[in-house]
């Protein structure tokens, strides 16, 4: 049986666009995936799940969606509003400035 990509909703395209957007703001995805080792506490990150969460092949774990936008130095409303207008196009993406105030 052959299998396609699975479909995801728009939230969930939202989420790895947001990801990815988040990450563009760091010099590499090692950089970003070292940010977000350290803010969430975890013993490891690889570069692969971020690319699998950018590209909607793992779910964004929430977690890891708030810390993006910490570690990235936006807004998470300022996140989402730039994920929503990139959710399923893979270019172009415009990366946010940081903020001094997140709350």
């Amino acid at each position: 049986m052959a299998r396609g990509p699975i479909p995801r909703s728009r939230l969930a395209g939202e989420a790895a666009a947001a990801i990815r957007v988040a990450r563009l703001k760091h010099r590499s995805v090692r950089v970003f995936a070292d940010l977000l080792v350290e803010e969430l506490g975890l013993p490891r990150l690889s570069r692969q799940a971020v690319y699998d969460w950018e590209s909607g092949k793992t779910a964004v774990p929430s977690d890891v969606f708030l810390a993006a936008a910490i570690v990235s130095g936006v807004s998470i409303s300022d996140l989402l509003k730039q994920a929503q207008r990139f959710a399923g196009d893979s270019t172009d993406f415009v990366v946010l400035s940081p903020q001094r105030d997140l709350v």
